[in-house]
């Protein structure tokens, strides 16, 4: 698969750097209050005692309130550790609307202020939550056309699920996206955790998850939720949340049991991307950089992804970590996020059949 319809990316002056635009190419964004205000709170039962929060924004013209999903829709995944307002699912949900899309941003378990309303925590393959939510869109909203995307450990998730559902994706989603993908949790791990100029992510990241996994045992503690058994074990056998040091030991010690993982090395091995990337069966794109300092791109640029047929990587020198703030808009581009405009400049050709698949 190929799509070869878009600029090339030229960092901001003085944005050349990995970790500046990783790190300073996001606090340069404010929030979109006017995107904010036109959304609405959306709940998911996706079963066995969880719900699920989205954010819904109609397309631009549509009416606002209490409305259903319309019948064109872009569904967004964030983060590690990150939420329906992180500043690039605000970014792309923007771009989406203006452009004719409803778009629903989604809260993995306990993300965006959901942490009573499910037992578990959540785990970078666990692909169970959003496809309950595409199913729910096409038949209770009667959904005709989705496509979705995900940033970074949702990217992976999104091709996980697409991967997994093989020829039974179905037939409404016509197009995915994944920006800064972890498609191999192993690798990513061991990056974050062993690379010194890595640390300071690491510590970052680990200590939201720390306190994301210590108010969850708060809230059980104060009976406003009920853990699932797995969980209240491994928190159990953790006992001090804080002396988890490294991302390998948080998903070692509390993560993999209370899923059922035996250890990290299997809950890593069972929950990447990579090894299911043959098996998408719709237009695909991957927009990677070389200099990303949290997950490495070797495989990205393996013969794991150009196998895939259906699966287009779009790979730059630069551009940090879901980031690639440019140095100005390109052509037909509503702004300087890079990323964004491409995903859905993607979206829209896959749409009218011009992301096409290409012979090596």
């Amino acid at each position: 698969m190929t799509f070869d319809a878009h600029p090339p990316f030229i960092p901001l002056w003085g944005l050349g750097n990995r970790h500046l635009q990783t790190v300073v190419g996001s606090r340069l964004r404010g929030r979109d209050g006017r995107l904010e205000a036109r959304s609405q709170r959306r709940v998911f039962d996706t079963g066995n005692g969880t719900h699920v929060v989205a954010l819904h924004t109609p397309a631009a013209g549509r009416p606002l309130g209490d409305v259903p999903v319309g019948k064109n829709a872009i569904v967004l995944v964030h983060g590690l550790a990150g939420s329906a307002t992180s500043v690039y699912m605000l970014g792309l949900a923007g771009k989406a609307v203006m452009a004719g899309h409803d778009a629903l941003r989604v809260n993995m378990r306990n993300c965006g202020g959901s942490e009573q309303l499910t037992p578990t925590l959540y785990h970078a393959g666990l692909t169970h939550d959003l496809d309950a939510i595409i199913k729910e869109l096409i038949v209770r909203d009667g959904v005709e056309r989705i496509a979705v995307c995900g940033f970074s450990l949702g990217g992976n998730i999104v091709l996980r699920w697409a991967g997994d559902a093989g020829d039974d994706l179905p037939p409404q989603v016509y197009a995915l996206a994944s920006v800064s993908p972890a498609i191999d949790l192993a690798a990513s791990s061991h990056r974050v955790d062993t690379k010194t100029s890595s640390r300071l992510y690491r510590d970052m990241l680990l200590g939201l998850l720390r306190d994301t996994a210590s108010a969850k045992r708060k809230l059980a503690d104060e009976g406003a939720v009920t853990l699932h058994p797995d969980l209240a074990a491994a928190y159990d056998a953790v006992g001090d949340i804080d002396a988890l040091a490294t991302i390998r030991e948080f998903d070692d010690r509390l993560i993999a049991p209370s899923f059922g993982f035996d250890g990290a090395d299997d809950y890593y091995a069972r929950a990447s991307a990579a090894p299911v990337l043959h098996r998408i069966r719709v237009p695909t794109i991957i927009v990677h950089s070389r200099d990303d300092p949290l997950v490495p791109p070797e495989l990205i640029e393996s013969d794991i992804v150009r196998d895939a047929p259906r699966v287009s990587a779009v790979i730059t020198d630069r551009g940090g970590h879901c980031a690639f703030l440019a140095r100005r808009p390109a052509p037909g581009h509503l702004d300087r996020y890079w990323a964004e405009n491409v995903v859905l400049d993607f979206f829209e050709a896959a749409s009218a059949g011009d992301a096409h698949e290409h012979d090596e």
